[in-house]
């Protein structure tokens, strides 16, 4: 088991419990989350389904197929969208405003991905400008801070935080060998994770300070952090990969009941997560969308 060492991080009136990790060949004694699950399907097969984030509503946003981004409100109601002329389109995050965060790509052979805010109609496409092969929104918060990473000449990923402004930021763990930015909240704290000759690490990151969060032997994958620094991951140590909550200093492992595998893939302001669940591996159609509050 992992030797863990604790401190404290301040920055006015943030507080964070930074983890030290040393080496660890397996994973960290597995404590269960207790946690209250929804599920939901977004058309009878249960095909196509992935959740990617989700706001304090409840309002679940993600993949529903190949071209079309899906937004699901609390009530059941659904709606799907494509950027015009696009050739795929997916949401990745939505706050509170509604604004939905997410990628595209165009119909053009030499085509790279996109990123691109929507605001009621309005459409803004989003580029880093040393993005080559992609720019990947992965977060956003109330001051509609975005965070993601972006694909360089030698398709090398690096994390960025990009400001209301426009103004980017490049978030690079220091000597890793590449970095992603997967999610912020509304103090700017960054989550994400990084690869180094060891292997995969989430991190957490602010003002300036990184400190490195690892569940299970170097493959640890961070996807999003809350308000009260609530952080939700997988550790692809085994498969199926084993998702995670991480808070005060614990980690708890997040699983449905009698389920083949759960995948979580973002975490509101509040503290609600957002996932995907196959019931049954050998059933194509078992696949279900979940939001869920664990403690």
């Amino acid at each position: 088991m992992s030797n863990v060492r604790y401190s404290l991080f301040r920055a006015g009136a943030f507080t964070l419990l930074i983890c030290s990790f040393t080496s660890a060949g397996i994973l960290q004694a597995q404590t269960q989350a207790s946690c209250t699950f929804k599920l939901f399907q977004l058309n009878p097969s249960g095909k196509n389904l992935a959740p990617n984030g989700v706001n304090d509503y409840s309002t679940v946003v993600g993949q529903a197929a190949v071209d079309q981004g899906f937004t699901r409100f609390t009530g059941g109601g659904i709606t799907y969208y494509s950027v015009p002329n696009s050739a795929s389109t997916y949401f990745a995050a939505r706050n509170d405003s509604g604004v939905n965060i997410g990628v595209y790509s165009s119909q053009s052979a030499s085509t790279i991905a996109k990123g691109f805010m929507l605001k009621g109609s309005t459409f803004t496409s989003i580029v880093h400008p040393k993005a080559v092969f992609a720019t990947r929104l992965t977060g956003i918060n109330k001051y509609n801070s975005i965070v993601g990473w972006y694909l360089d000449s030698s398709e090398g990923s690096h994390g960025f935080k990009r400001y209301s402004n426009g103004s980017f930021v490049n978030l690079n763990y220091p000597g890793s060998q590449y970095t992603l930015a997967t999610g912020i909240n509304d103090s700017g704290t960054v989550a994400g994770w990084f690869s180094d000759s060891a292997g995969e690490h989430g991190f957490i990151y602010h003002n300036g300070q990184w400190a490195p969060l690892d569940f299970g032997a170097n493959a640890t994958q961070v996807f999003g952090i809350s308000n009260a620094n609530k952080v939700v991951g997988v550790s692809t140590s085994n498969e199926p990969s084993t998702s995670f909550v991480y808070e005060n200093g614990t980690f708890k492992v997040i699983s449905y009941p009698n389920s083949f595998s759960t995948q979580v893939a973002g975490i509101s302001a509040n503290g609600t997560i957002t996932g995907t669940i196959i019931l049954n591996n050998s059933d194509p159609t078992s696949g279900r969308g979940f939001t869920a509050t664990c403690k």
